[in-house]
Order: C-alpha cells, then sequence, then structure tokens
C-alpha cells in the first residue's frame, strides 16, 4: 500500500537526544517510545507484525517480549530455550507467524503465543529474514553465529546450506541479516559479522549475491551486527547498520548509502544499541540497553516538525535519485 502514502521531508538544525540515543543526523528527533526491565542484557532482535505490534527479545533469554502500539510491554511467549533472532512472515508463503532462531532450533509462535518446532539442524542459529524481493526464491535464511554460515528453510521446514561464506572461523556471524526491498541496494541480501582484529577480512558488512557468493559492502565499518532498511522513504530509503568502524569501539547507528559510504547516524551515552527496525508507520526503532539501570529503552525516531514539502511516494524515487546524483 506503499503508493497511498504521503512522504513529508523535514528540516532541522541540531543533533537530538531522547533517553541515551544521540542523533547525529540534522532533521530527526527520537522519542521514547517503551521501556522494560528484561532477564539479561541489550535486545538482540526486533521486529513488527502486520498489525504493527514490535517484538524484542534478548540473548540468553527463552522470553520475547510484545510491546503495543502504545507502547505496553507484555511478555508474548517463553520457548524454554535461549532465543537469538526472529521474523515476522506475514503475508508470505511462510504464513503469520514468529519464527524464532533458538540454538540448534527454529521455532515457529502463532498470534496466540503457542510455539512448536518447525525446523532443526542449526549450528548456533542466530538471526532469521524471509525473502520478501523474490530474488531468492522467497526463502525464509538463517544465519549462525557458531557455524559461520547460511541455510535456506522451505515451507515444510526442509534445510539446506545456502552459503558456506565465511566458513568456520571464531563465531563471529553471520549475525544480522536483512534483504534489500528497496531496490536501491541492488535487491541483495546483506549480513553482518562481528569477527575480531585477526579475521577482519571476514568482519563488517557483506552482501551476498544469488549463489551465496559474499562481496565486502561499507567499507569504514569494521564490525556489523544488526541492519534494517528504510522502505518508506521518511529515511531516504538508505540502509542503517548497527555496527562499529574499528575493533573494541561501542557499537553505533550508521546510515549506509548505496555506494556503502557509512555515516554515524546514532550514538549512546552509558547505554549499548542492540538493533534497529523500521515500523509500519515509517518510523525508526532503537534499542538500548543501560548497563546501569539494568533497562531496555526504545526510542522512536521520526523527521522532526518544520513541514516543508509534501510529496507522494510517486516523487520519492526521483528526489531520492537526484540526491545521490548531487542535482
Amino acid at each position: 500500500m506503499k503508493g497511498g502514502k504521503i512522504l513529508i521531508l523535514f528540516l532541522g538544525a541540531m543533533c537530538s537526544t531522547a533517553f541515551g540515543v544521540i542523533i547525529h543526523e540534522p532533521g530527526y528527533i527520537g522519542e521514547t517510545y517503551a521501556k522494560y526491565s528484561p532477564t539479561t542484557t541489550q535486545t538482540y532482535s526486533m521486529t513488527f507484525d502486520n498489525a504493527g505490534r514490535l517484538y524484542a527479545n534478548q540473548p540468553y533469554d527463552d522470553k520475547i517480549y510484545q510491546i503495543l502500539t502504545d507502547g505496553t510491554v507484555n511478555q508474548f511467549a517463553s520457548i524454554g530455550d535461549t532465543t537469538s533472532g526472529f521474523e515476522w512472515t506475514g503475508g508470505t508463503s511462510y504464513g503469520n507467524y514468529l519464527y524464532v532462531t533458538a540454538n540448534t532450533t527454529l521455532v515457529r509462535i502463532a498470534p496466540d503465543g503457542t510455539s512448536s518446532t518447525f525446523a532443526t539442524g542449526f549450528p548456533a542459529a542466530s538471526e532469521a529474514a524471509v525473502d520478501r524481493t523474490g530474488n531468492y526464491g522467497g526463502f525464509l535464511y538463517i544465519s549462525t553465529g557458531g557455524q559461520d554460515r547460511i541455510y535456506r528453510v522451505d515451507t515444510s521446514g526442509g534445510v539446506s546450506v545456502f552459503s558456506s561464506w565465511p566458513g568456520t572461523t571464531n563465531g563471529g556471524g553471520p549475525l544480522g541479516m536483512e534483504f534489500d526491498e528497496t531496490g536501491e541496494y541492488g535487491g541483495l541480501m546483506y549480513v553482518g559479522t562481528t569477527f575480531g582484529a585477526s579475521a577482519a577480512s571476514k568482519s563488517g558488512v557483506f552482501a551476498l549475491d544469488t549463489a551465496g557468493s559474499a562481496s565486502r559492502f561499507a567499507g569504514n565499518i569494521a564490525v556489523g551486527f544488526d541492519i534494517g532498511f528504510d522502505t518508506q522513504g521518511l529515511f531516504g530509503l538508505d540502509m542503517f547498520v548497527v555496527g562499529a568502524s574499528d575493533f573494541g569501539e561501542t557499537f553505533g547507528l550508521w546510515r549506509v548509502a548505496p555506494d556503502g559510504t557509512a555515516t554515524k547516524f546514532a550514538t549512546t551515552t552509558k547505554s549499548l544499541i542492540g538493533s534497529v527496525v523500521f515500523g509500519p508507520d515509517g518510523a525508526m526503532y532503537i534499542s538500548e540497553y543501560s548497563i546501569d539501570d539494568k533497562e531496555i529503552t526504545i526510542t522512536r525516531v521520526i523527521p522532526e516538525p518544520g513541514t516543508l514539502l509534501l510529496l507522494g511516494l510517486a516523487g520519492l524515487g526521483a528526489l531520492t535519485r537526484r540526491r545521490r546524483l548531487g542535482q
């Protein structure tokens, strides 16, 4: 339903702060969307369902939290095993379910919170992502942080290896994984890895083609964790990556242009950025974990007030291309 939306462009001149998140680009503001106290640490993954409900989890925890549209936080499910990544697959051939990676298992959770095993055989599964571009067959893909490869899962739960890259190294990924639905990044699969300096050539952000071959993207990001794409245009249809420009550096949030140029979009104070996701409202949602307060804060980021121009999405592509061409 993108064609029926209106794009609002804003200008601004100052950085914005919400809780610990400091937004470095002018023109955007952040507001606290939700807070809760997790069992472990920072958010590992976030995803939205078709009704606009947000789901979040933490590593080494068996719980999944559901954040309603008014910011109310509830425990949605507990699967009895440590969770990692997950994906809502509504509107695809996998049905209206939440698919959760849990150690060696892929668990399917229904909208009422009941869960069942969907597939097995993943060594330390990390993230889940469904291909909505059609370029990768429309399948569900699972990355493994322990074995360092990516699997393809069909709608019956059958599992096959999609890519053996980067091969067993030291358990640095792939961790984050996302498909480019905007078309601005070639419609490819992108993954983030967190290898150390000893395996620097395999650490960062990479594009994987339909054959599973990898090439480095965003060369100045040394460590890539979570990846999100703005599909509605309030953030230029750009890619955003949670990661760092150097090993040992605290994770920040980076905006990455289609040519791979990365600029710092947001950082935090006394907290850790965990993940980023874009909602059905077009806003950006950033999770952070306060080390002092042992609390998760989810910040909703939107263009700041001061409307200068209203555009239908039909004109967004031309505007975006002109901006990138410097016109």
